[in-house]
């Protein structure tokens, strides 16, 4: 042991050495702090009241959700891909891809998707780590809806994906009454310059 990070840790064992070593340290130190009296310094640099301890034990466990996110983020022996998604390395160039054709299930049949399946990562993190769920949502929901326009724009019929026949016809109904309207714009602005 001794190189590199914490986050780096691959041995199932040294995880859970890792709980058992940190409740304990936690443990005895609940156990000082209920035995012991407060020093003379920090009597007087912190606040002694109920919302003071609340307020201190949220900052403690917002540290501790900022390092479960990096784990979160790289970690597959602790978070494995198979349940929680890809980590950032596996997801970095494919993430779009693999919520549209896995999660989503496009391309086989969109209407009966069985919903996500891997989006606790997806939701759950950033480039950076932090956790930010609607900002990951809506992207990919804009990414998927792009795609769906860029069908209707290219004309469906010559589309020769495997993507429901429902969702073919309802992009050609929608490109059918684009192309109406343009037409009855074009009449009407034809009209009002005659």
């Amino acid at each position: 042991g001794g190189e590199g990070w914490i986050v780096i840790v691959d041995g199932l064992e040294d995880i859970i050495e890792g709980h058992v070593w940190l409740g304990s340290i936690c443990i005895f130190g609940g156990i000082w702090h209920i035995l012991t009296k407060a020093f003379a310094w920090a009597q007087r640099a912190l606040v002694w009241s109920g919302e003071a301890y609340l307020s201190y034990n949220i900052g403690a466990l917002s540290i501790f959700d900022f390092i479960g996110c990096c784990f979160f983020w790289f970690n597959n022996t602790a978070y494995p891909s198979e349940f929680y998604g890809p980590t950032g390395p596996e997801a970095s160039q494919a993430q779009t891809f693999t919520f549209l054709v896995r999660d989503q299930h496009l391309g086989t049949n969109v209407g009966s998707a069985q919903g996500p399946t891997g989006l606790d990562k997806y939701l759950m993190r950033s480039p950076t780590g932090e956790v930010i769920f609607g900002g990951e949502t809506m992207r990919f929901c804009q990414t998927f809806k792009k795609v769906i326009d860029n069908f209707e724009r290219n004309k469906i019929k010559k589309i020769t994906l495997r993507i429901n026949p429902c969702l073919i016809k309802l992009g050609m109904l929608n490109l059918k009454r684009q192309q109406k309207k343009e037409h009855i714009s074009k009449i009407h602005m034809h009209t009002i310059r005659g």
